[in-house]
C-alpha cells in the first residue's frame, strides 16, 4: 500500500509539470501564432465577403497583407509603412481604385495635433515619376504574372491631373487628417491585371510618428468614404466602403498604431510597455514573436513550485514506505 502510495505521488507531481507546461507554453504559441491573433469580421448584411482593410505592419510574414496585423506599436521618430490590402476578391479583376484613408488628429489645428504624419512626394511630369505610381501612398505596380502586383501601365491621378495625385494629407479636406490615391491600369478598355494572390496589397502609405499616443488608420466614416475597387467581387461587383450604394458595399477594417518613446537602455532602445499591456506582451512587441521575459519567469516559477511540491509529496511517501 505504501509503494503504491509513494508511485501515485510521483504520477501526480510529473501531471502537474505537464500542466504546467502546456498552460505557458500555450498561452505563448497562441500570441506568436498569427492564425490565433486573425481578426473577427462584421460583414454588411448584403452578403459580400469581399473586404478592405490596413495592415499595421507590413514587414512580418512572407509579404505585406500575409498576414494583416490590426496593430502594431513603434517608436517616435520612425518612419513606418502600413498597407492597404484586399482580400476574398476575383482574381485578375481590379482595374482601377481610389482610397481615403484617414488617420488620427487635425494636421490643420495650431499646434498640429496629429501624432502621425504622412509626408507628401513631389510627381508628375519631370519628376521621375511621371505615373506617380511611387509616391506616397505608393501603388503596388508593376507587370508581375505570379500575381503578387496590380500589373503594368499603370498611372495615378486624375489623367494626368494634379487634384488628385497621391497625397499623404488631402489639402482638400482642412480639418482631416487622411491620405488619397487614384489609380487606373492602363489602356482603359483592356488594362493589365495582375493581382490575383489573396489577400492582396493595393497601395502602402509611409507615416512617421510625431508623438507618443495611440493612431488609429482606417477607412474613415464608411457612410461618406469614398473608397473604391473596381470590380473585384464575383459578376463584376465594385467594392465600396460607403453605405450609399448598398449593394456595392464591403467590409472595411482599420488598424492601431501604438507610437511610443523609445528611451535607450544600456545603449539599446528598448519599447516601453504600451497602457493596459503585460509585461510579456510588451517583451513580445519589443523581440518579436516568441515567448517574453515574464514568461519564462511563469514557467520557471511555475515549475519551481511544481518541482517542490513533488519532492515533498515523494519525501513524505518514502517515509511512509520505508517504516
Amino acid at each position: 500500500m505504501t509503494r503504491e502510495l509513494f508511485r501515485k505521488a510521483l504520477l501526480s507531481g510529473l501531471a502537474a509539470v505537464l500542466t504546467v507546461l502546456a498552460t505557458v507554453l500555450g498561452v505563448s504559441y497562441r500570441r506568436a501564432d498569427p492564425e490565433a491573433l486573425a481578426h473577427v469580421y462584421t460583414f454588411p448584411g448584403n452578403g459580400n465577403t469581399t473586404h478592405l482593410h490596413i495592415d499595421a505592419d507590413i514587414t512580418n510574414g512572407s509579404r505585406p497583407c500575409d498576414p494583416v496585423d490590426d496593430t502594431a506599436t513603434v517608436a517616435v521618430g520612425a518612419a513606418h509603412k502600413v498597407g492597404v490590402c484586399i482580400e476574398d476578391y476575383v482574381p485578375n479583376s481590379i482595374g482601377s481604385f481610389e482610397l481615403y484613408i484617414r488617420y488620427t488628429g487635425d494636421p490643420d489645428a495650431t499646434p498640429p495635433t496629429t501624432i502621425n504624419i504622412a509626408p507628401t512626394l513631389d510627381c508628375g511630369s519631370g519628376t521621375g515619376d511621371p505615373g506617380c505610381l511611387n509616391a506616397n501612398p505608393n501603388a503596388n505596380d508593376g507587370d508581375d504574372p505570379t500575381g503578387f502586383k496590380l500589373g503594368g501601365g499603370w498611372a495615378c491621378g486624375c489623367f494626368g491631373l494634379p487634384v488628385c495625385f497621391p497625397k499623404g494629407d488631402d489639402p482638400r479636406t482642412p480639418g482631416l487628417a487622411d491620405a488619397l490615391i487614384v489609380c487606373y491600369g492602363a489602356p482603359l478598355n483592356n488594362p493589365d491585371q495582375d493581382l490575383s494572390a489573396n489577400p492582396s496589397l493595393l497601395a502602402t502609405i509611409e507615416f512617421t510618428a510625431v508623438g507618443a499616443g495611440t493612431d488609429t488608420i482606417d477607412f474613415g466614416p464608411i457612410e461618406a468614404n469614398a473608397t473604391s475597387v473596381l470590380s473585384p467581387r464575383p459578376g463584376g461587383g465594385v467594392a465600396r466602403c460607403r453605405t450609399g450604394v448598398p449593394e456595392d458595399q464591403v467590409g472595411c477594417f482599420g488598424a492601431t498604431i501604438h507610437k511610443v518613446a523609445a528611451p535607450a537602455v544600456g545603449g539599446i532602445a528598448e519599447l516601453p510597455a504600451r497602457s493596459g499591456a503585460s509585461a510579456d506582451e510588451a517583451a513580445a512587441s519589443a523581440e518579436g514573436s516568441g515567448m517574453g521575459g515574464a514568461t519564462y519567469a511563469v514557467l520557471a516559477g511555475g515549475l519551481a513550485v511544481v518541482l517542490l511540491a513533488t519532492v515533498a509529496g515523494a519525501r513524505y511517501a518514502r517515509r511512509r514506505w520505508l517504516r
